[in-house]
């Protein structure tokens, strides 16, 4: 049987609902991040989208209205294509956690008439 260590049993429940009324519940308020959202700053940052982009605006300005809007079509076309392999890379490294957990974590192999449980913690990928 356990014995409590410390002098006191906890607070009571009408201490708990006092304390809930005056500091609120107990929960860390989470906010989902928008993906979208993060990707496209981080593709507006990224300091060759900005190079890319000033010299778009310089063929505005110097006359150059086809160049700068291939430019700046390709310049969009570029981060959409980013942003779709990001979410695939994503996606896959999902399927592969998943694939690990379920065919790897409690296989069982056949040693010699012994049964040994394997514990296969990690699968190293190696992207390039």
């Amino acid at each position: 049987m356990l014995h409590n260590k410390f002098s006191s049993n906890g607070l009571t429940d009408a201490q708990v609902i006092a304390a809930r009324k005056q500091y609120g519940q107990n929960k860390i308020a989470y906010k989902k991040p928008n993906r979208f959202l993060n990707a496209l700053i981080q593709t507006v940052k990224d300091p060759m989208t900005i190079l890319l982009l000033a010299a778009s605006i310089l063929y505005f300005i110097s006359g150059k209205t086809t160049d700068g809007i291939f430019l700046a079509s390709a310049i969009i076309l570029i981060a959409e294509l980013l942003y779709l392999v990001l979410w695939l890379i994503l996606k896959y490294y999902f399927f592969i956690t998943q694939l690990n957990r379920f065919l790897f974590e409690n296989s069982v192999v056949n040693f010699s008439h012994l049964f040994h449980k394997l514990k296969l913690r990690f699968l190293f990928l190696t992207f390039y």
